[in-house]
Parts: C-alpha cells; sequence; structure tokens
C-alpha cells in the first residue's frame, strides 16, 4: 500500500542523503501495482480544462528526476497560488518506475522491460525488436518487451493520459543535459507554420526560464512516450534531460527548474494541434 511505499522511499532516500520526505502529506493516488506489488502512484492539484502531467522516474537510475518530480508534487500542493486551480489541472507520477529503484541497484528497466520502449506506437511491431536487436545490441536496459503495452508502468502512463487528456506533457529524465519536444508543430511533421511556431515559442520558454537550457530535436524511438504521445496523439511532450544523474547535485534542479514548470503549467492550451497540411 501508499504508506508502505513511502516508508521504502524514505528509505531510499535517507541512503542518498536527501533531506526531503518524498510524500509528505500529499493525498497519493493508485490504481495499479507495478510486478513487485508498489503501487504506482500519482496526484492531482486543481481542476481545470488546461491539463498538465508531470512524470518522473520512468528510468530510476537516473535519481534526479525522481527527486525533482516529489519536490514539484509537493511544491504544487503547497503553493496553489502559482496557478489558477479553476482553469489548471496538474497531475504528477513521481514514480513511474518504483521497482527498478528498489532493485539494489537503480536499475532502467522494471526488471524486464523499459518502460520508454513498450508503448504500442504504431511503428512498435516493424521496429521496436528490430532496434533493438541491431542497434541497441540487445541491451537489456533497453529491451521493448516481446509485445507492447505488456507493463503495468505503460498502461499505468497510458491510462493518465486517456482519462485526464493532458495538453501538455513534461517527462524527467538524465543525464543527457536538454529540453526536448515531440508533438504538433515538430519539425518531422509537415504541420502548418502556426502549429510550427507555437511549439518552438513553447519550448523556448521553457528552456529560457530554466537558465536558458538547451533545445535539441532528439531521436524519436519506437514504443517510446513521445511516439505515442507526441507523434501520434499530438500532445506536446516535452522531455527534459537533466545534466546529470548525482544524487548530490538533485535540490540544484528544483531551484533551476521550478520557474519553468510553472511557466508550462500556466501556458495557455493548445490552439493549432490539428492543422496539417
Amino acid at each position: 500500500n501508499i504508506k508502505q511505499l513511502c516508508q521504502k522511499l524514505r528509505d531510499k532516500y535517507h541512503s542518498l542523503d536527501w533531506k526531503e520526505d518524498p510524500c509528505a502529506d500529499i493525498l497519493w493516488r493508485y490504481d495499479y501495482h507495478s510486478r513487485g506489488k508498489n503501487p504506482l502512484i500519482y496526484a492531482a492539484f486543481g481542476r481545470g480544462e488546461n491539463k498538465t502531467l508531470i512524470l518522473g522516474g520512468v528510468h530510476p537510475d537516473e535519481l534526479t528526476p525522481v527527486h525533482l518530480s516529489f519536490r514539484m508534487a509537493k511544491y504544487f500542493q503547497d503553493n496553489p497560488k502559482s496557478y489558477d486551480s479553476e482553469k489548471h489541472t496538474i497531475i504528477i507520477a513521481p514514480l513511474v518506475n518504483p521497482d527498478g529503484l528498489f532493485s539494489p541497484k537503480p536499475m532502467r528497466t522494471n526488471g524486464l522491460v523499459d518502460p520508454n520502449r513498450n508503448f504500442l506506437t504504431i511503428d512498435w511491431y516493424d521496429k521496436a525488436l528490430a532496434f533493438w536487436n541491431k542497434g541497441q545490441k540487445r541491451k537489456e536496459r533497453y529491451f521493448p518487451g516481446f509485445f507492447p503495452n505488456t507493463e503495468p508502468e505503460t498502461v499505468f502512463q497510458g491510462k493518465l493520459i486517456d482519462d485526464y487528456m493532458p495538453d501538455k506533457i513534461l517527462t524527467i529524465h538524465a543525464p543527457l543535459g536538454f529540453v526536448g519536444y515531440d508533438g504538433p508543430g515538430d519539425n518531422r511533421e509537415r504541420t502548418s507554420i502556426e502549429a510550427v511556431m507555437e511549439a518552438k515559442k513553447f519550448v523556448q520558454a521553457i528552456a529560457k526560464e530554466s537558465a536558458n537550457y538547451k533545445v535539441v530535436d532528439y531521436s524519436l524511438f519506437p514504443g517510446s512516450l513521445g511516439n505515442f504521445a507526441g507523434k501520434a496523439r499530438n500532445i506536446r511532450t516535452v522531455t527534459i534531460e537533466l545534466e546529470t544523474e548525482t544524487p548530490k547535485h538533485a535540490e540544484s534542479y528544483f531551484n533551476r527548474f521550478l520557474q519553468g514548470f510553472i511557466l508550462s503549467v500556466n501556458y495557455p492550451r493548445l490552439q493549432h494541434r490539428a492543422h496539417y497540411l
């Protein structure tokens, strides 16, 4: 249950020399369990139509995103004036992959599959296993599964997207050090000029508020969230790649990215989602 999960999290935080209480007094919810019987938790703040989904801990060997996600949940609960709760809803799933975090050594997968390669994308059956076999040299940490959408963590993320229908998704990773974007206006698609300009303005605004973080047009992988939500569903999907996984730097990322997250939450809803050439 959530109480047991939170105690395991406190123990992990203590081992990493993180001082915060990750669960704090937040009203966590869960609808699914991991294979290891850990609740897949999330919290929602506000009740407006402009919805932002924040995902952390997808790859828990990337430790700093876990810390940042829990800190953002605490911040938005404690600072409701940072957004208009009548206009906005913030959904935060700070630890998508608890089994990966609680393994003896934190790992990218849930013990079997990479949760960010298991989404049922249009190209999954044609490319996912072939790319893993050749391009990723059958490394276990990138294994997409033998079939898509088999993992509780994948189903959990998809259900949040289906239930809340977010206008924006922020997913936090490390350690590549950039802001990436998938969705309407992405240069991979022949979208309208309005959509392209809107996408660039949105991503550049987040990067500017985050101490001028670098913006990169990164690769789109079969079975990934960017492919599933950004490309196929036209949801603005921003990947924030922190510069390091090192636990001692975790708090500095909260200070650096807080204003960027606040801006994203308050950013206007998409105007040109369906305008394609």
